[in-house]
């Protein structure tokens, strides 16, 4: 009998299979070298910025590891012939629906990120936002945790805050300047 054995089987598989396992191993491992230089090279520009307050960081690096391992994975996936695009477009799909679902969150995070990139106040400062005055105790990503004596400590919404005015006392929120320009002192 002349039929192939279990062995020869075997031994093709391997063959066949090897390039695109040894192919994986590398792509893991570059992710992984990848994301330690990213991350060093982040950590190095946020660190060069000067900002003593660095918010963003955890958020900026998980997002860069995240993003190289996605790669990573779409790139071993096509690798073993596993349509990719399907992929893209059953992710697509679900990050449309969970977009839509959760606006109203990432529209409180966008606007955290505006109150986190003006800088209107930081802790310690005394504010007055909607007419209610209070110091600043901590900024976070979603909230604004102010005290005042009428209400105690108050968690405001940064969604709420955004769309408001704010003065800022601390940084001169009262001072009003009064000129005296005529138009004949204009040039």
């Amino acid at each position: 009998m002349n039929s192939p054995s279990v062995m020869d089987f075997v031994r093709n598989k391997i063959l066949e299979y090897a390039p695109s396992v040894l192919f994986s191993i590398v792509t893991i491992v570059v992710g992984i070298i990848l994301t330690k230089v990213i991350k060093r090279a982040i950590k190095k520009a946020f660190a060069k910025t000067g900002k003593s307050d660095s918010r963003f960081l955890p958020l900026t690096l998980k997002t860069s590891r995240i993003s190289i391992m996605i790669i990573c994975l779409l790139l071993i996936l096509s690798k073993f012939n596993v349509p990719v695009t399907a992929f893209f477009a059953i992710i697509s799909s679900g990050l449309v629906a969970f977009g839509l679902g959760l606006k109203d969150f990432f529209c409180g995070v966008a606007k955290s990120l505006q109150i986190f990139t003006i800088r209107p106040y930081s802790p310690g400062e005394l504010i007055e936002i909607d007419g209610k005055k209070g110091v600043v105790e901590k900024i976070d990503y979603l909230h604004t945790y102010i005290t005042n004596d009428e209400y105690g400590l108050v968690m405001v919404p940064n969604a709420l805050i955004a769309d408001k005015s704010i003065i800022n006392y601390s940084r001169g929120g009262i001072k009003k300047e009064q000129s005296q320009k005529s138009p004949e002192n204009v040039k």
